[in-house]
């Protein structure tokens, strides 16, 4: 296949796949799997999961995302910014339960009512 006849979840595997090729310490992702139907998304962050945990010591990611379930699947510490851009809303340690248990539920809980509080058209 020629590069322009890729799939986007060809493309985003192509991406992930290039991020993770050298011997890095820092991965940056923004919006990695946004353009994603939710299968390839959450197939592709467990992949990402998995790479990670393949490196000895793994290389940090740096995470950008709206999606607060990538964030919960991938992200050790999750900070919230303000829709302004200008400060923190808050910072929550993550010990990355298995989605849909009931701990699960309380961050993804937590992180919701504190982002509808500054985005009000949430709630």
């Amino acid at each position: 296949l020629r590069p322009t006849q890729l799939s986007g979840g060809m493309r985003a595997r192509a991406c992930l796949a290039r991020s993770f090729m050298p011997r890095q310490e820092l991965v940056l992702l923004d919006e990695p799997f946004a353009s994603l139907d939710p299968v390839t998304a959450a197939r592709l962050r467990t992949l990402t999961r998995e790479l990670l945990a393949l490196r000895t010591p793994p290389p940090a990611l740096l995470l950008v995302s709206h999606d607060l379930d990538e964030a919960l699947a991938l992200g050790d510490q999750i900070k919230v910014l303000a829709p302004s851009g200008d400060r923190w809303i808050g910072e929550w340690h993550n010990p990355r339960p298995e989605a849909g248990s009931p701990e699960y539920q309380r961050l993804r809980e937590e992180l919701f009512a504190a982002l509808s509080v500054e985005h009000p058209f949430l709630s």
